[in-house]
């Protein structure tokens, strides 16, 4: 029902949009086709073959209701333009970007690379409102027939998803506009959000998960979860979500704590040798639930902010040093470095670096307690 009023809503929104510009009436609109989601891809012949999921909004003069039907078109080229050019020979309608919603890339495309298929995202008009880009793990059939049954939009459920998960801790949350400005900067890492389907209880279900790293618009390395939450720590790209410490009271039991507020603050000095790299994270966090009984007192409390800051520091260093040894720099060191010595030339920047961390916890609403449990 939501999605349906989100879907009423886009409708109502183009044709408002259209109305003050002067350049569609309610006949021009019944003849477009917007495009809610895309999916690239590349074939054995590295012909780039897309799939878009499309809204054909339809509005007339004398009915007061919004209707809208969705659609799959299919096109294929030797670039990205051409593809689209090849969807609207195949359509009735003109394709129109302007309210995509997801560009989303099989891993088998930034696998191969996709660095000469992404001029088009750059340049087109249609593409000023920037969508999510993710890296789809799995074959395209099953995301295209995903709400299909119950007339659910792929483009308008991952932008919903992403807008709700975005600031916590094991999503990576890019739009092309991110996506854009990263690939040109520094070494030319960028990063994509990872989608793929969960099987659970019999139905499979669409996520987030982990990403991918590209480097020159190729896939270079998958992310998975547990390096994303380092990832997003490290790059002050954290607001809200939730850590799991040990109980010191019941050492086989967690405890979760909620995130209320986080922010990373980075510095950045050359030696002449070494770099330095410091980050300090400044973390606030509740007790948001204990799995057995736990007596709250000042120095329990201080137990456990000194696991949680032990914790951070092993898992942070871990995923540092792990990208460090491969080469990878998706700490932006070369762009931090770039900025502050802009004369300074490296090789291998990441291989010199040392991450020098500093991370204070303060656990707010934690009172003498005598039983949680």
């Amino acid at each position: 029902m939501k999605l349906r009023k989100y879907v009423a809503l886009l409708i109502i929104i183009i044709t408002t949009t259209f109305s003050f510009t002067s350049c569609y009436n309610y006949q021009d609109i019944n003849k477009v086709t917007f495009v809610t989601a895309s999916i690239m891809d590349i074939d054995e012949d590295d012909n780039v073959l897309i799939y878009l999921e499309c809204i054909n909004p339809y509005r007339s003069t004398n009915e007061s209701s919004d209707k809208g039907q969705k659609m799959i078109y299919v096109g294929r080229g030797k670039t990205y333009l051409e593809a689209i050019r090849d969807v609207n020979r195949t359509s009735a309608y003109k394709i129109n970007f302007s309210q995509n919603r997801a560009l989303i890339f099989t891993e088998n495309a930034v696998t191969k690379g996709i660095k000469k298929h992404i001029d088009l995202i750059n340049r087109d008009q249609e593409f000023l409102v920037k969508p999510y880009m993710f890296i789809y793990y799995g074959t395209v059939d099953s995301l295209l027939s995903y709400g299909q049954n119950k007339d659910e939009y792929l483009g308008l459920f991952l932008d919903e998803l992403t807008l709700k998960t975005k600031a916590t801790p094991r999503v990576i949350a890019e739009n092309t506009n991110d996506y854009l400005t990263e690939r040109l900067a520094g070494n030319g890492i960028a990063l994509m959000g990872g989608l793929k389907f969960k099987e659970e209880l019999g139905k499979s279900n669409l996520e987030l998960f982990g990403g991918g790293i590209l480097k020159n618009d190729t896939l270079v390395k998958n992310l998975d979860v547990e390096d994303t939450l380092s990832y997003n720590f490290l790059n002050d790209k954290v607001r809200t979500g939730t850590l799991e410490i040990k109980n010191p009271q019941a050492p086989n039991e967690f405890i979760t704590l909620e995130i209320l507020k986080s922010k990373t603050k980075t510095d950045l000095e050359y030696d002449g040798e070494r770099i330095n790299l410091y980050k300090t994270v400044y973390l606030t966090v509740t007790i948001a639930e204990s799995q057995h009984r736990l007596v709250i007192d000042d120095t329990v409390i201080e137990i456990l902010k000194r696991n949680e800051i032990n914790n951070m520091k092993q898992f942070l260093n871990d995923v540092f040093n792990k990208y460090k040894n491969e080469s990878v720099d998706i700490f932006e060191i070369d762009r931090l470095l770039e900025r502050k010595y802009p004369n300074l030339v490296l090789e291998d920047t990441i291989g010199i670096t040392d991450l020098i961390l500093n991370i204070k916890v303060d656990i707010e609403g934690a009172t003498k307690i005598k039983n949680t449990y």
